[in-house]
């Protein structure tokens, strides 16, 4: 009597934890990229409503009048609740990002400039990322006086 031998079919022990190695490792991989990917869109959803808040607050302070008291010469402040910021449409310095409430400080310097009819105002919005760094937003613009 004979006895043949025949290759074993299927997988060896080895072969099975190798694979298991390498699919783990990958996932691995996975995760880490996963993780900088959603800091990252929280990041630029931060900068985003920094933005916005911007946007707003000029759009705010160049519909007011050139005599109103928030685009005289000086340095201001938004502060909730204020009753004039408030009617002036500045936004509020409460913002829900992702369902979770973020303070944000808004800031804008007007500066008159050498002509009597133009004032520069400089508006910074001040924020925190998730790292707790300060990081902040600038804009620029001029507030003229309308011609009569």
């Amino acid at each position: 009597m004979v006895l043949s031998v025949r290759p074993s079919k299927g997988f060896t022990l080895i072969e099975m934890m190798i694979s298991i190695l390498l699919i783990m490792v990958s996932m691995l991989a996975l995760l880490t990229v996963m993780v900088y990917a959603t800091t990252t869109s929280l990041d630029n959803e931060y900068r985003d409503t920094g933005t916005r808040m911007l946007n707003q607050t000029s759009e705010a302070l160049l519909a007011l009048s050139f005599s109103d008291p928030l685009v005289s010469a000086g340095s201001y402040t938004r502060v909730s609740g204020n009753t004039a910021q408030d009617k002036a449409g500045i936004p509020d310095t409460n913002q829900t990002v992702r369902n979770a409430n973020r303070t944000y400080s808004i800031l804008w310097t007007v500066t008159p400039t050498p002509s009597p009819d133009t004032n520069q105002i400089t508006i910074t919005v001040q924020y925190a990322n998730k790292e707790n760094q300060s990081l902040q937003n600038s804009l620029g613009i001029y507030k003229r006086r309308p011609k009569t």
